[in-house]
């Protein structure tokens, strides 16, 4: 574990960290900016997410047939 978080997600948590620090400052570019990053952090976290094993996050990933609804997510993602 990194801190308070598990490593995959680290990244996420520092995109978002920093997007929420900007939303707070007065120009509009660095709002946008914020924005953006609180964005980004959201969609990594979902995509790292699904695709760790199983051993990770203790869920499957699988439908009936066998296939990854994580990869299926990810396609219209």
């Amino acid at each position: 574990m990194n801190g308070e978080h598990p490593l995959w997600a680290a990244g996420p948590a520092e995109l978002l960290q920093h997007g929420i620090s900007l939303i707070s400052e007065q120009s509009d570019a660095k709002r946008r900016i914020a924005m953006i990053l609180v964005d980004n952090a959201a969609e990594l976290t979902m995509q790292t997410y699904l695709t760790l094993p199983k051993r990770v996050t203790g869920l499957n990933f699988l439908d009936a047939s066998g296939t990854s609804t994580a990869k299926t997510f990810l396609v219209f993602w």
